[in-house]
C-alpha cells in the first residue's frame, strides 16, 4: 500500500512575491511569533535553490506589505537528504527578531522559493494541508474532493503579549 499526502503544489507561476499560494490567519490575542513549523511535500526532485516563510500584513483580502521573512532557509537536500526525490518534512522556519503581530488582523504567511524551475504538475514542491480540519471538523466528510478546502498545515511558535 502507497502512501498519499494532500497538499498545494506551488507552481512556477504561483512563485511570486508575495505567493499566489497563501496562509490568512487572524490571531484572537496579540502574540509574539518566534517561528514557524511547515509541513512540505517535495515530489520528483524540484529544482531550487532557497525556501523560506514570508509574513505580510493585509491589503483588501490579499497579501499587502512584507513584515517579515524568515532567518532560516532551505535548500532541497534539507528536505530531502537522501536525495531520493520524494520526501514528506516538517520544517521549522525562525524569525529574528521576533515579530509581534496584533488580535483582530490578517497576517498572510507564504513559502516563497528562489531560482525555482521546477514548478510543475509532475515536479514540484507542495505545501501539505491538514486535512481534515482538527478544529473545524464537525460535519466534514473524509473525501479527496474537500481537500482543496482544507488550511495549509502550518504551526506557530510564540507567546501571547
Amino acid at each position: 500500500m502507497s502512501r498519499q499526502f494532500l497538499g498545494k503544489p506551488i507552481l512556477v507561476a504561483d512563485n511570486t512575491s508575495p505567493s499566489a499560494i497563501f496562509q490568512e490567519v487572524e490571531f484572537t490575542d496579540n502574540i509574539i511569533l518566534e517561528a514557524a513549523r511547515v509541513m512540505v511535500l517535495y515530489y520528483n526532485a524540484p529544482i531550487f535553490t532557497d525556501l523560506y516563510l514570508r509574513v505580510y500584513g493585509e491589503r483588501s483580502g490579499a497579501p499587502g506589505k512584507l513584515i517579515a521573512t524568515s532567518v532560516t532557509t532551505y535548500a532541497p537536500l534539507d528536505i530531502d537528504p537522501g536525495n531520493i526525490g520524494y520526501a514528506h518534512k516538517e520544517i521549522y522556519f525562525q524569525f529574528s527578531p521576533q515579530i509581534r503581530l496584533r488580535a483582530g488582523l490578517k497576517y498572510y504567511f507564504t513559502l516563497e522559493l528562489d531560482n525555482y524551475t521546477a514548478g510543475l504538475a509532475n515536479k514540484h514542491l507542495a505545501w501539505a494541508t491538514q486535512y481534515p480540519d482538527p478544529y473545524y471538523a464537525t460535519g466534514v466528510t473524509i473525501l479527496q474532493t474537500k481537500a482543496a478546502k482544507m488550511p495549509y498545515a502550518i504551526h506557530f511558535v510564540g507567546s501571547i503579549e
